[in-house]
């Protein structure tokens, strides 16, 4: 998201379009929020992980295929980006939280929120570094990475974990 602008203004893009793409992005890390709360209640938070890996996975190697000059592959790589993040927070919030005494919750959502603030605008430094050293594309590569690695631990954590004897699996 940090870089896509500067991306964008290579290709001669307008500062409208750099702002609809931005725009586009935001709408999708927060717009869907209700309904991808109430899909990872009922199908669990291990699948809209999944989901989160996979968006961001497809979403940052499309922008990250995508020339500078190209408004809607930019723009789709974003807002599939932007769902990740929704789908990612919304079930990553939920098993840090229930993991803890109801009494803790707060405090340990609240230090999850920071460390996600921080670890944000580390990742906002190092995306400038990295387009500086390398390019555009490789930032993207790295953050496709990110989303595959992230599917790979979640099915790994989703499997070995111990099942009740008497409920079928799943992945909640």
């Amino acid at each position: 998201m940090t870089l896509t602008p500067l991306h964008m203004k290579d290709g001669d893009q307008s500062n409208g379009a750099i702002s609809l793409m931005l725009f586009s992005h935001i709408l999708g890390m927060y717009a869907l929020s209700p309904f991808i709360g109430r899909l990872t209640d009922r199908l669990g938070r291990y699948p809209m992980l999944l989901v989160a890996g996979v968006l961001c996975a497809g979403g940052a190697a499309w922008a990250g295929t995508t020339p500078g000059e190209q408004f809607l592959g930019l723009t789709g790589g974003q807002t599939l980006v932007g769902l990740a993040w929704s789908f990612g927070i919304i079930a990553s919030s939920g098993l840090l939280t229930e993991s803890f005494p109801v009494g803790q919750r707060a405090s340990i959502q609240g230090a999850g929120d920071l460390c996600m603030a921080a670890f944000g605008a580390l990742a906002g430094i190092s995306a400038g570094a990295i387009v500086a050293a390398s390019s555009y594309r490789a930032l993207d590569v790295g953050a496709a990475g990110l989303g595959i690695i992230l599917v790979m631990a979640v099915i790994a954590t989703a499997t070995s974990r111990p099942r009740p004897a008497t409920a079928a699996p799943s992945f909640s």
